[in-house]
């Protein structure tokens, strides 16, 4: 627990959190006005959401006073629905979001302490996402021991060895 943040476990009634947090999720570069909510629901989008808690979703919730503030999730794709972070079939696909009035407070550490966790757990070694180049989140996830593995048009896919 920090800052009086706890998290737990997603389960399946966070489906509508993790869709709202997902929205929030899709970088927007400063002075770019921001999509319609609907565009989570395009195929390639909705991959990430649809169906939640899959038997080999991985996902926490943070929480402060009651309030849910921050997700984090993992899916496995394959290479016939890859997402913008696939490496290969056995490698899960990360997504995380904190609202904005609580960034920079630990929160998406804490988040991503226990993911990192529970894919250890369940014998994951690696563990992938996708970023556009220009987030500052690229720094964060370095921090924690991502590294570029690929360099796309506008994207970064990162990979850590867990």
């Amino acid at each position: 627990m920090r800052n009086n943040v706890t998290v737990r476990k997603a389960k399946q009634g966070d489906h509508d959190f993790i869709k709202e947090m997902f929205y929030d999720a899709i970088f927007i570069p400063e002075g770019v006005q921001k999509p319609p909510c609907s565009i989570i629901y395009l195929p390639e989008l909705l991959k990430y959401t649809v169906d939640w808690m899959k038997q080999t979703d991985i996902g926490f919730i943070a929480e402060m006073s009651g309030q849910k503030v921050g997700v984090i999730w993992t899916r496995l794709f394959d290479n016939d629905n890859r997402g913008y972070g696939f490496v290969r079939d056995d490698m899960p696909e990360l997504s995380m979001a904190v609202k904005d009035a609580y960034r920079n407070k630990g929160i998406g550490k804490a988040l991503l302490d226990h993911v990192f966790d529970e894919l250890k757990r369940q014998g994951y070694d690696n563990v992938s996402l996708s970023v556009d180049q220009s987030n500052r989140a690229v720094n964060i996830y370095k921090k924690v021991g991502f590294i570029v593995f690929k360099a796309q048009s506008t994207d970064f896919v990162m990979v850590k060895h867990l």
